[in-house]
C-alpha cells in the first residue's frame, strides 16, 4: 500500500506526501470494499500515525519524519 502511495496521502507535496485530501477520504472506504483490513490498515497509518507529527509537529520534526512516512 505505501508503494501505491496511500500512506500520507493528504500530507502537502513538500514533506512528500500527495496533498489529496478527498482521496484521503475514499481510499479507506474503497480499499474496505475489497478487503476491511487494508482499509483499515491505511486509515490507522494517516490517522494515527501522520495525523499527529502533520497536525501537532514542529517544522523540524514534520521535515525529519513525514517524508519518510508519506512515500
Amino acid at each position: 500500500m505505501a508503494d501505491l502511495g496511500l500512506f500520507g496521502i493528504y500530507v502537502p507535496n513538500e514533506y512528500g506526501g500527495a496533498a489529496w485530501i478527498i482521496s484521503h477520504m475514499l481510499s479507506p472506504s474503497r480499499n474496505m470494499q475489497v478487503d476491511g483490513s487494508h482499509g483499515a490498515t491505511v486509515a490507522a497509518g494517516n490517522s494515527l500515525g501522520i495525523g499527529p507529527i502533520y497536525y501537532y509537529g514542529s517544522k523540524k520534526q514534520k521535515e525529519q519524519w513525514l517524508p519518510a512516512s508519506a512515500p
